[in-house]
């Protein structure tokens, strides 16, 4: 920024001056940040073709110390959130693979930005994106979520988004290579052989065998290359994942349902130890098992784990004789009758009691079937 700016204010002393920015400087700052965030928006759809490549193929196997898994790789290489990630990846299977012959759908949602896509993965297809377009052009990210929600539950289908489990490495393997000798030989087209200036051919894996000595020609020693490879395969849930088939925006009546019930959800944001996210992740997909895939909320399962933590090793009433029974019974599909042998009570199912037996007997925590 230039003296030029810098002007004095009318009746002020000659030491206080005033900045001055015309609109023309205004705009030009301004349409420089469209700009920038036009490319910013780009790249996250480029970063997501990337990230669903790299997850598919399971190449992260090869990159670095070898990773074990996505979360690991992109974690630690790419300082991505794995939730991030997953989101990009599954917006480029959605409308790049599943769907990637109608491009120009998903040139139309990445118009919307990455926040808006992620929300119309396993929602929109060829058939109804006119009308999802509309939500989404009219809606805010929050709302574009609830209309998702309401949409799959409608339909019965679950939020959760299952992604093919992409091909499965049967063998990863570190050979050394040497580089052919340096003499005059070019490379053929095709690659596999090595074309002499007198029109002989040799192998290329003969050359690489000729100078397993380490000389090259009396030139010293070549340089050798660590290569990792791997073999893939199909597989056995390769296939699996989520089908083409979109749904149906909700109607108003759906929609409503879902906000009420997301209003009843108390939101808590807490600190977790970072050596901890690890085993809290693996808690969460183990409690998903457990529930067979009828629950899939964060909050939920959570709150399932705890259930289980505290009815263990607590002796909170509430919890071992309510909430935690309860859980147990929609988890496992049995039907519990509990009974205090101490006070002769049944002190939880009483209606399961009396439609079993034909008893009446009062409970002291009531009716909580």
């Amino acid at each position: 920024m230039t003296s030029n700016n810098l002007v004095s204010l009318s009746g002020a002393p000659e030491d206080i001056k005033v900045l001055t920015v015309d609109e023309s400087e205004a705009n030009k700052v301004h349409m420089d940040l469209l700009d920038l965030r036009r490319k910013h928006e780009d790249l996250n759809f480029a970063i997501a073709a990337k990230l669903y490549d790299i997850s598919y193929r399971r190449l992260f196997v090869l990159i670095g110390p070898g990773y074990k898994s996505f979360k690991d790789y992109v974690e630690s290489e790419l300082l991505l959130k794995e939730r991030r990630a997953k989101y990009l990846a599954q917006i480029e299977w959605w409308f790049g693979y599943v769907h990637g012959n109608h491009p120009e759908m998903y040139e139309r949602v990445k118009e919307l930005g990455w926040t808006k896509a992620k929300e119309l993965v396993k929602v929109m297809d060829p058939d109804n994106c006119e009308e999802w377009f509309k939500i989404a052009e009219e809606s805010t990210a929050t709302e574009l979520r609830n209309a998702r929600r309401a949409a799959l539950k409608a339909a019965g289908k679950s939020a959760r988004v299952k992604m093919p489990e992409g091909l499965e490495i049967s063998n990863v393997v570190e050979t050394k290579a040497l580089p052919p000798k340096k003499d005059d030989k070019k490379t053929s087209d095709d690659g596999n052989n090595v074309i002499n200036l007198d029109g002989s051919v040799d192998s290329i894996i003969d050359q690489v065998v000729d100078g397993m000595d380490g000389d090259n020609d009396g030139d010293g020693e070549q340089p050798v290359k660590t290569m990792k490879t791997m073999n893939l395969t199909p597989n056995r849930r390769s296939e699996g994942g989520d089908d083409s088939k979109g749904v149906s925006p909700p109607t108003q009546k759906e929609l409503d349902a879902e906000l009420e019930e997301s209003e009843k959800w108390d939101h808590r944001m807490f600190d977790i130890p970072p050596d901890w996210n690890e085993i809290i992740d693996e808690a969460l997909k183990v409690a998903e098992e457990q529930t067979e895939g009828r629950s899939t909320h964060p909050g939920h399962l959570l709150a399932l784990i705890c259930l289980y933590y505290c009815g263990g090793y607590s002796k909170h009433p509430s919890i071992m004789n309510g909430e935690w029974l309860r859980a147990f019974e929609a988890n496992t599909g049995l039907t519990l009758v509990a009974v205090d042998e101490a006070r002769g009570a049944i002190v939880y199912g009483q209606d399961n009691a009396e439609r079993l037996s034909g008893n009446g007997e009062e409970t002291d925590n009531g009716n909580q079937s």
